[in-house]
């Protein structure tokens, strides 16, 4: 059996006769691949050469493959997706900045053509250029709570172009 720990690393249960149920490790860890996005997790097991295929999409929207026989587990990324950059990364806060968020296709390294989405915290989500084209844009943050359960929020954005999946931005913000 496969599951996502809190984590978001995919790991195995294996159950046996002689033993019951024992936890057969973190798969994500030991492939070296990307965390799962609260991802449906998918598996089956080739009859006549007896693999095993997990699948999962990753937390930056590529669909992936671990399998193994029985060892070692290999990982492959099974959808293309879109390259992102943001220059500058991180953009300023709290002043008017101009920004391009360059997308290109994994595969070939062709640029792509899609919508630049951003979602503020004070601001609400907005479409505000095309990819590969500078647009100005002031990022706000939000600071909620006091003391330890202070927290701030930051911007975040997606690239939305058609053929791909909706990819997300890295402006380089720290972590919430």
């Amino acid at each position: 059996m496969f599951y996502l720990n809190a984590a978001s690393h995919v790991r195995e249960l294996l159950w046996t006769p002689a033993s019951g149920w024992s936890d057969a490790g973190d798969l994500t860890a030991q492939a070296g691949t990307v965390n799962a996005h609260a991802s449906v997790l998918g598996s089956y097991v080739w009859p006549d050469s007896g693999s095993q295929h997990v699948f999962y999409r990753g937390d930056n929207s590529r669909v992936y493959e671990f399998w193994w026989l029985p060892n070692p587990i290999h990982a492959s990324t099974l959808a293309i997706g879109l390259d992102l950059q943001v220059q500058p990364c991180p953009p300023p806060l709290n002043q008017s900045a101009s920004v391009t968020v360059s997308a290109k296709d994994e595969a070939t390294g062709q640029p792509v053509d899609g919508e630049v989405i951003i979602v503020s915290p004070t601001d609400g989500r907005r479409t505000v250029e095309r990819t590969n084209r500078p647009f100005t844009y002031t990022f706000r943050s939000k600071t909620v709570g006091k003391g330890e359960n202070r927290e701030t929020f930051y911007p975040t954005g997606s690239v939305v172009a058609p053929g791909y999946s909706e990819t997300a931005i890295d402006f380089c913000f720290p972590p919430g």
